[in-house]
């Protein structure tokens, strides 16, 4: 497969630039309690260090604690955002380990505290970025990359809808199965064989469905948004990159004879680089699918080669 040479949007894609890719920054911060290594308590419980696994928003983090006395003597809590948190069984009295989900942005404290006394032993500050992600779209011989950053403060269901499919690896091979011309594409239903590759093959959302609320952000070109039908339907993996501004699919908005029924859409992102590829696939020629009966299916197949969370 070659890499998409830079084109005018009018005759095809233009390759976005590599994303630079930061890991979350990691500040190590023990509070001395009574000691310079680390915090102690009348002789019980101490703290000599305290690391947190380099984490990204929607993802696992884990909290590594060292020193001595630890056992249950300890506990963690998080400030900031990080769920779900737990401790791991089969750690010793000399080593501690904890998990937890980030659900924010920002600076993320854990802190360790004695669990009787609940005096501070220690602490680390962890900066959690903005998410992005970057989708590769192919039709087999050509390729673009598509950067999308997300906003889990505005879209926090939807995002983390989005991320799960994601990092699961659900969107690998997924097939662009719509494509309206000045208008968007849709993709995260169906793939394909490759021993058939125009024939739309049914994929099952795996995540639990949900119903997004109204957040205020708006179907204009460059978003990508959650997909309901004009049945209200909940959202499962499916999404719609906007081409143009679409105020017919905000929440209460109004679909027209010559649109797709897909309102109201509702968005949790944008493109940030490679407008371009989102511009040339739905631009593509088209027809409709007997099978699925479908209209507006790509005839030369569009899909995802990758779906991967940079940051």
């Amino acid at each position: 497969m070659t890499t998409l040479a830079p084109r005018s949007a009018a005759t095809g894609w233009r390759t976005a630039r590599p994303a630079v890719v930061a890991s979350a920054a990691l500040a190590l911060l023990l509070t001395a309690c009574g000691g310079s290594g680390g915090g102690a308590d009348t002789g019980d419980a101490s703290v000599a260090n305290i690391t947190a696994s380099p984490t990204r928003y929607g993802q696992t983090m884990t909290v590594t604690v060292s020193g001595r006395g630890l056992g249950s003597a300890v506990e963690m809590t998080v400030e900031g955002g990080c769920v779900d948190v737990t401790r791991v069984a089969g750690t010793s009295e000399d080593t501690v380990q904890w998990t937890c989900v980030v659900r924010a942005l920002g600076e993320l404290v854990p802190t360790i505290r004695n669990a009787q006394t609940r005096r501070e032993l220690g602490s680390v500050k962890v900066s959690i970025p903005t998410p992005r992600v970057n989708m590769v779209l192919t039709d087999g011989t050509r390729s673009g990359t598509v950067v999308l950053e997300l906003d889990p403060v505005a879209a926090p269901a939807a995002v983390n809808n989005f991320l799960g499919y994601v990092n699961s690896g659900f969107y690998n091979r997924v097939l662009v199965h719509r494509a309206f011309k000045d208008v968007g594409i849709l993709a995260g239903a169906y793939t394909n064989t490759t021993a058939a590759p125009s024939v739309l093959v049914d994929k099952p959302a795996t995540l639990p469905s949900f119903v997004p609320a109204a957040n205020g952000l708006l179907n204009l070109r460059g978003t990508i948004a959650a997909v309901r039908d004009a049945n209200a339907d909940p959202v499962t993996a499916q999404f719609f990159i906007n081409m143009a501004d679409n105020p017919k699919f905000d929440i209460g908005g109004v679909d027209t004879p010559t649109g797709p029924v897909l309102f109201p859409n509702v968005v949790f992102g944008k493109v940030i680089e490679g407008q371009g590829a989102v511009d040339f696939a739905s631009g593509v020629a088209t027809t409709f699918d007997l099978a699925e009966s479908l209209s507006n299916v790509p005839v030369t197949p569009i899909s995802i080669a990758s779906m991967i969370q940079t940051r």
